[in-house]
């Protein structure tokens, strides 16, 4: 019987110290033997106990804690990979939890088919908000197959394609993972996601005000992406969303200013009528059920990527960990049992 494949699981982490114990522990509950993988968690200069928290798992896991200041999560990722002996490198989020099977799931998948990028959409966490579930509850169902990208947190590939289009690139802080499936596709390697490599994200977003920032942080640099490459761009429907929205607000206050100034209530009511209109349709086109929520966190969605748009998104570590914080990450142990 052939030997199973090695993996690297390469963790970035700033400031993880709710979430980094079990993020260790589910890998360390891995049925795939703890020889068959190895565990690299990159600290880019916490200022809390993450790293000391992570040394702990050193009886339980083969784990190395490195450290580097890298200004976004692509070069930690980079960094993780240039120190990995493994032949699959498997990307995930500290703030992730794995189910027991994700290694060997995906040992079986790479020994079928090795030249391609698989991973999974996340699961969001138990107990989640109504806003969690309207927008986030069945993407890691619903996108299933070949996609356009899975998320970096959640993401498979071999040493040697992984090298082969040059990792992430370190210039971009959001959007790297979009950015590299498209690499990967431009030399033949297939991004697939796979259900049942799924984990738990205790990043999601569970309120407006949570859900507003992290999608003005991942609208930080689509536009570059969508600058490499116009015509096969993968980002191109969030850039036009933007701008669509970003138009109608400009529209709207125009037509609500003239309908004030010339007693047109007909003009004012049209101002919201204008800003709905697309938000609406997308919540349509995307399910039948729940409209009203959908058309309301497409509108806050098409404002955050709006206002990414213009130059005001955020885009250092500090910046990502607010974004992140006000979610349930302190609460991972007790949503679990």
């Amino acid at each position: 019987m052939q030997a199973k494949p090695i993996f690297s699981v390469i963790i970035p982490a700033f400031n993880e110290v709710k979430a980094i114990g079990e993020c260790l522990s589910a890998l360390a509950n891995q049925s795939l033997p703890r020889k068959f993988f190895e565990v690299i968690v990159v600290d880019n200069g916490s200022t809390d106990e993450t790293a000391g928290s992570a040394a702990t798992f050193q009886d339980l896991l083969h784990l190395r804690v490195l450290f580097t200041t890298e200004p976004c999560i692509s070069g930690v990722r980079n960094f993780g990979a240039s120190f990995a002996t493994g032949r699959f490198f498997a990307f995930l989020d500290a703030d992730c939890v794995v189910p027991s099977h994700w290694l060997e799931a995906a040992a079986e998948l790479l020994a079928a088919d090795s030249a391609r990028v698989i991973g999974a959409h996340y699961i969001i966490p138990p107990n989640s908000s109504w806003l969690a579930k309207a927008w986030y509850g069945d993407m890691s169902t619903r996108k299933s197959g070949p996609v356009s990208y899975v998320p970096s947190g959640d993401l498979f590939v071999s040493r040697e394609n992984f090298f082969k289009i040059d990792g992430f690139d370190p210039e971009i802080a959001t959007s790297e993972d979009t950015d590299f499936c498209k690499r990967a596709s431009d030399v033949g390697l297939p991004t697939v996601a796979v259900t049942r490599l799924g984990v738990v994200h205790f990043g999601t977003p569970q309120s407006l005000g949570s859900f507003y920032r992290k999608q003005r942080w991942h609208g930080t640099h689509v536009h570059r992406v969508f600058w490499k490459d116009i015509r096969g761009s993968r980002a191109t429907k969030s850039v036009v969303f933007a701008g669509y929205t970003l138009l109608a607000v400009a529209a709207g206050v125009g037509i609500a200013f003239h309908g004030v100034i010339s007693g047109r209530l007909l003009e004012v009511l049209l101002a919201p009528v204008l800003l709905l209109i697309a938000p609406f349709l997308m919540a349509i086109r995307r399910s039948r059920s729940g409209v009203g929520p959908l058309t309301l966190l497409y509108l806050v969605y098409g404002l955050a990527r709006g206002v990414a748009l213009l130059g005001a998104g955020v885009s250092t570590k500090e910046d990502y960990h607010l974004v992140s914080g006000g979610d349930p990450k302190s609460d991972v142990g007790s949503a679990l049992h």
